[in-house]
């Protein structure tokens, strides 16, 4: 557990693959209402800013964005950022979370090493993200209510909020994000199962081999 000015945060690991990432929560995470801030940045951090209602204005390395209810804004590592509560609705609710993409190791798989730089190239490319439908919403009020009521397992539901808040960022951002998930994620669906048991049943008198099956 780290501790700053800013209050307490927890620092969470999750896997997208071969990819390990580590999401920083902060007690501060979720505000309501207009805020304002100083210039700052977060070294060499991702920032993901989700905008639940209202609207406000960030400021990004002096360059003004305009964010309103269901944007998603991403703030690239070492840019200053910050905002005005003149610039902010009164009814302005926005969650934020940052995350660190860990490199490879030297003796990594070449797919790993592919995949982390295809991710930071893809992460750099985006601005905002629009969530018309708010269905990321519930999962930032899920991971704030686990925060901090810290119930029996909270962090596992901590890990399960962030892995699923990445995963549909990355979602959203473009079809290219499809490299930084399992490619054979289908073998392992209910589908396939589905088709095994049904040809196990068909032919449950006869002699199974692996090349029939296959």
């Amino acid at each position: 557990m780290n501790t700053s000015k800013s209050g307490f945060s927890i620092e969470i690991p999750i896997q997208i693959e071969n990819l390990k990432l580590f999401c920083f929560v902060s007690q501060k995470a979720k505000i309501s209402g207009p805020a304002s801030s100083y210039p700052h940045n977060h070294g060499n951090l991702y920032e993901l800013r989700y905008v639940a209602a209202g609207s406000y204005t960030q400021m990004i390395d002096d360059v003004p964005l305009k964010c309103s209810a269901g944007d998603i804004v991403l703030i690239r590592p070492f840019e200053y950022h910050y905002q005005t509560e003149q610039a902010c609705d009164p009814d302005l609710l926005q969650f934020s979370l940052r995350f660190f993409i860990k490199p490879p190791s030297d003796d990594a798989a070449a797919d790993q090493k592919k995949a982390y730089i295809k991710l930071k190239e893809l992460l750099d490319s985006i601005r905002t993200l629009r969530d018309e439908a708010f269905l990321l919403l519930p999962h930032w009020e899920k991971l704030m209510d686990e925060f901090f009521k810290k119930e029996y397992g909270y962090f596992t539901h901590l890990q399960a909020m962030c892995m699923l808040i990445i995963s549909d960022v990355l979602r959203l951002s473009d079809e290219k994000s499809s490299y930084v998930f399992p490619s054979n994620e289908l073998r392992h669906s209910l589908y396939w199962r589905d088709q095994l048991e049904s040809f196990l049943r068909l032919r449950y008198m006869d002699p199974v081999t692996l090349q029939n099956v296959a």
